[in-house]
């Protein structure tokens, strides 16, 4: 597994084990992780039980594999996976998940499929990142991925439900992407939000600080 696949992976793992806590504890839902054979074959992460009862099925991703940072104004659409088979966008879960920095985004997979039918060409392009409404392939590195990216306002035009998440998850979210782009490789020097509860104008003020000389914060108050 390489580099990069290996920490979407990764991304993909915490992003439905945040998605699944939040239907849990925020929204009170019942929550049932799919079998294996589901995920792999139907792309399917949880079932989960909504209004009057009614058992929908969800695959999670996150803005992390495009964006990568704090810019939420993109998102993959993978059409077909890297062994040739169709693509999670083809699968059979009833909605994609979409974690963003402060919202999660709860889109009809169909529409999704109706949206890229129509509005993304069948030509390809050579780097990934002029991938918007284009396809983009690997297939010169032996995958046959067929991949393109959409904006995150066409993805919340679709959306039905737009969640937003609690200030405390967001908010970490945020420092430990700061420190990613700080640090570079050494992203594992996360910043620890202190036990104690502090305001978010509190927190900035303590990440701009904590380097300066104990002299010239005070000067700074």
């Amino acid at each position: 597994m390489d580099k990069e696949y290996s920490e979407c992976y990764k991304s993909g793992d915490k992003a439905e084990d945040k998605f699944k806590s939040y239907l849990q504890d925020i929204k009170k839902l019942k929550v049932v992780k799919s079998t294996e054979k589901e995920n792999i074959y139907s792309h399917i992460d949880y079932w989960f039980w909504g209004t009057n009862d009614v058992k929908s099925s969800v695959d999670v991703k996150t803005s992390d594999r495009v964006t990568r940072h704090l810019n939420d104004n993109m998102a993959w659409i993978e059409i077909q996976n890297v062994n040739g088979k169709k693509g999670w966008v083809y699968g059979d879960a009833e909605f994609i998940a979409f974690e963003l920095v402060c919202y999660w985004l709860l889109v009809p997979r169909k529409k999704i499929v109706d949206f890229i039918e129509k509005y993304v060409s069948d030509d390809f392009v050579e780097d990934k990142k002029d991938a918007l409404y284009k396809k983009y392939t690997r297939k010169r590195y032996g995958r046959d991925d067929i991949i393109t990216i959409v904006k995150i306002q066409d993805l919340m035009f679709m959306a039905t439900r737009i969640w937003k998440k609690p200030e405390d998850e967001y908010l970490e979210y945020i420092d430990r992407v700061k420190n990613e782009l700080q640090y570079g490789d050494n992203y594992k020097r996360k910043y620890i939000p202190p036990k104690e509860k502090i305001t978010p104008e509190e927190r900035e003020w303590n990440r701009v600080t904590k380097d300066l000389p104990k002299q010239e914060e005070e000067n700074e108050r």
